[in-house]
C-alpha cells in the first residue's frame, strides 16, 4: 500500500448505512465529542465522489477533509470495481470531529 498515491489535502466520503445503535444514538456521539479526536481502528474504504450514497433520512456520511500528509491511498486501480473512485486509511488512524450537521445528517471529521 505504501507504493499508492496518497490522497493530501482534499475531501473525500464514508457512507454509514445503519449505524449500529441508530442515527440518533451515532449523531449524538459526534455531536457531543465536538474538537475532540476519535480513532478508527479498522481501515477505512471511502469515496472521493461528492454523491451521498446513504439515505439522507435514516443513515449518515462522514465528509473527510485529509492532511497534507495524508495516509489516504488512492486505490482505484488495484480494485475490482475501478469507477467507484475508492481511497482507503490504514487502521488505528485519528480524526478530529469538526462539526455534526443534522439537516444533511453529515458529520465533518479531520485527518490528524
Amino acid at each position: 500500500m505504501r507504493k499508492l498515491n496518497s490522497v493530501n489535502d482534499q475531501t473525500i466520503y464514508r457512507d454509514i448505512m445503519s449505524p449500529q445503535d441508530g442515527l440518533e444514538t451515532a449523531l449524538n456521539f459526534y455531536e457531543n465529542n465536538l474538537n475532540n479526536k476519535v480513532v478508527f481502528k479498522d481501515f477505512l474504504s471511502c469515496h472521493t465522489d461528492n454523491v451521498r450514497l446513504s439515505d439522507k433520512e435514516l443513515a449518515f456520511q462522514f465528509v473527510i477533509k485529509t492532511s497534507s500528509k495524508s495516509k489516504t491511498k488512492d486505490i482505484q486501480q488495484v480494485t475490482f470495481i475501478q469507477n467507484e473512485r475508492e481511497v482507503l486509511f490504514p487502521n488505528n488512524i485519528e480524526f478530529i470531529i469538526q462539526q455534526v450537521n443534522r439537516d444533511t445528517n453529515q458529520v465533518t471529521i479531520a485527518e490528524v
